[in-house]
């Protein structure tokens, strides 16, 4: 496990990384245990063992995955390589309804918080960027004149550009923008943000990942095309970004309700 977490850690991110860290460990440590050969009978009842344990489709799923990339690389023979991909379809994520939006904006803009601090809520909200994208944002690209941001360092390593809009923007024009990085938090650091705001708003859930949902809900609702929300998220694959459009079926139905009359 470690030549193959070294090699990893060579090629990939570290958040990839600790991925396969956390993951491949949970399972072979359960095939060690249970003194089981790595073969398609024990991983069904690896499957089984975990979905008793409350754990859905696409953690179990990102646990196989592991286990499959971490056979190939030990050339380790296994029919497991042929097991199929288990998915979860159920694609419910957690975002801010607009009463909630203008009550953390009106919250954020009033209160005593770091110009820093606010920036990073607004940023999120009206980019919809990811947490490891906002801590590597080089002020060298950000460009106030076209309200648009240049991300060099992204999930998919692949550099794409966001826009912001008044709520950044009125925070950017005054910023010190004389450092490399944008914001100077550690991810931690940034976590703690939101989850400070969480607590004084009495919200149940609030991280930057929420507000990227929040983001992607906004703009379908309003009307944004799906290449608008696919390109300004970064999803490699369009159909990743229709499922917004499955999650708004409840508010199309109370439109629909509201306005077709015969």
């Amino acid at each position: 496990m470690t030549e193959f977490l070294n090699f990893i850690a060579a090629t990939k991110a570290k958040r990839t990384c600790d991925f396969y860290s956390h993951h491949l460990k949970i399972i072979l440590d359960y095939f060690k245990n249970n003194d089981l050969e790595f073969n398609s009978s024990s991983l069904v009842k690896f499957v089984l063992y975990q979905k008793q344990k409350g754990l859905n489709e696409n953690t179990i799923g990102y646990r196989i995955m592991c286990l499959k990339k971490y056979l190939e690389f030990m050339n380790i023979e296994s029919d497991i390589k042929d097991f199929p991909v288990l998915k979860n379809n159920d694609f419910c994520p957690d975002f801010l309804d607009p009463i909630e939006i203008k009550e953390l904006i009106k919250h954020v803009q009033s209160s005593n918080i770091s110009l820093e601090n606010k920036l990073i809520i607004f940023l999120v909200l009206e980019t919809g960027v990811r947490l490891n994208e906002l801590r590597f944002i080089k002020c060298s690209n950000i460009d106030l004149l076209n309200r648009k941001i240049l991300l060099e360092v992204t999930k998919t390593r692949k550099k794409r550009t966001v826009f912001f809009s008044d709520l950044s923007y009125s925070i950017l024009k005054d910023y010190d923008l004389s450092s490399e990085y944008l914001i100077n938090k550690t991810c931690s650091g940034i976590q703690k943000v939101f989850f400070r705001l969480r607590d004084k708003l009495g919200y149940d859930k609030l991280s930057p990942h929420l507000l990227r949902h929040t983001y992607s809900t906004l703009l379908i609702r309003n009307g944004a095309s799906i290449l608008l929300v696919n390109k300004t998220l970064g999803h490699t694959s369009i159909k990743t970004t229709m499922r917004y459009i499955h999650i708004m079926t409840d508010e199309f139905k109370k439109e629909y309700d509201q306005y077709f009359k015969v």
